[in-house]
């Protein structure tokens, strides 16, 4: 029997006629528009009705359902050949994800930290939508197809209300980075109790920071002991006022934070110490070590608040462990420079952080 094969396509062809690719590049252009449209009158509405509330746009209904949305959305306004295929309903929705975060930052509701952690649940949520449209509107159906993707539109607003009912769970988190210092317990006391102001030549951005969470740059301290109160400032304005509860001279202290109110807090950080989210406290332990060397661990405990603290734990862990070991890692050269003889502890020396901190 002789087998018939199919001619090959000429180089640069796709099997596709060009009124099929114009469109499907509508059909995306189209869905992105009424999404991007649909997410950012939804995201005013929950700030502005819940602003205040426990709830908003860090509720399940807003974070997975607006998403949910946008990919059904997406699928549900495509022509039919582009609500058949598979991959288009996995990544119609993401377009309209990514234009979402942009315009997010763009209009300062966010930090761009914020839209680095709420990413995968955002694809994702988009995904899920795309697929469960494609699976109900596959095929012609007239104007059911308009009826069912309206559906979606509805869950942030229906989800919502009813997590109000339910109040989240609250989770205190403890993250700890230790360093082992090559200079005397009193000089790295004398580091750590103030810090004079972080040149940018000492801070080697870590993957937080490059992604938006401000940058130390100072800390003063008023008095000495018990109820002395630390002010720490930060990169684009944001400062925390930290009073000392625990003082042995020398080893240890822990200190309370409180986000510093007196002028504008940056967003989002002006959530901090409301019912999602909080920094409870900071402790410095100094212990000697091998050598004349010193040992010092940073930790910190934090208090979430959410209906999802499982992943935001698993974000605010390594926002803090990576800020946590560069903050030591600028302790760590300074020291280490004036036991050498520097003439100024950390000036010009950038820190490695990944260097002995565990």
């Amino acid at each position: 029997m002789t087998r018939i094969h199919p001619a090959p396509l000429p180089p640069g062809a796709t099997g596709r006629a060009p009124g099929d690719r114009r469109r499907r590049a509508f059909s995306l252009a189209l869905g992105s528009a009424l999404a991007l449209a649909y997410a950012l009158l939804t995201q005013l509405a929950f700030r502005a009705h819940w602003s205040s509330d426990a709830l908003g746009v860090l509720s399940l209904g807003f974070l997975l359902g607006v998403p949910f949305a946008l990919g059904a959305l997406a699928v549900a306004v495509a022509d039919a050949a582009a609500r058949r295929s598979r991959p288009y309903a996995l990544l119609a929705g993401w377009p309209a994800c990514a234009l979402l975060g942009a315009a997010t930052i763009a209009l300062s509701w966010d930090a761009a930290i914020c839209l680095v952690m709420a990413l995968p649940l955002l694809l994702g949520g988009a995904s899920v939508g795309g697929l469960c449209a494609r699976a109900l509107l596959a095929g012609p159906r007239g104007r059911r197809v308009y009826a069912i993707a309206v559906l979606p539109l509805l869950l942030p607003y229906l989800i919502t209300p009813l997590e109000r009912h339910i109040a989240p769970a609250t989770s205190v988190r403890q993250v700890r980075n230790a360093v082992v210092v090559r200079a005397p317990r009193a000089a790295v006391w004398a580091q750590v109790i103030r810090v004079p102001e972080i040149a940018a030549a000492e801070w080697q951005p870590g993957w937080a920071t490059l992604a938006g969470l401000p940058v130390p740059r100072e800390a003063t301290l008023a008095g000495a002991g018990v109820g002395a109160v630390r002010h720490a400032t930060y990169t684009d304005g944001l400062a925390f006022t930290e009073r000392v509860v625990a003082w042995d001279e020398g080893r240890h202290v822990r200190f309370t934070i409180v986000v510093d109110r007196t002028g504008p807090v940056p967003a989002p950080f002006g959530a901090l110490g409301g019912p999602n989210l909080d920094v409870l406290d900071g402790a410095y332990t100094l212990e000697d070590g091998p050598d004349g060397a010193t040992l010092l661990t940073l930790e910190s405990h934090e208090r979430l608040a959410t209906h999802f603290n499982a992943y935001a734990g698993w974000w605010t862990d390594r926002l803090m462990a990576d800020l946590q070991g560069h903050i030591l890692a600028v302790v760590r050269a300074r020291c280490e420079r004036a036991a050498r003889g520097g003439a100024t502890a950390g000036r010009g020396d950038r820190a490695n952080p990944t260097d002995e901190v565990r």
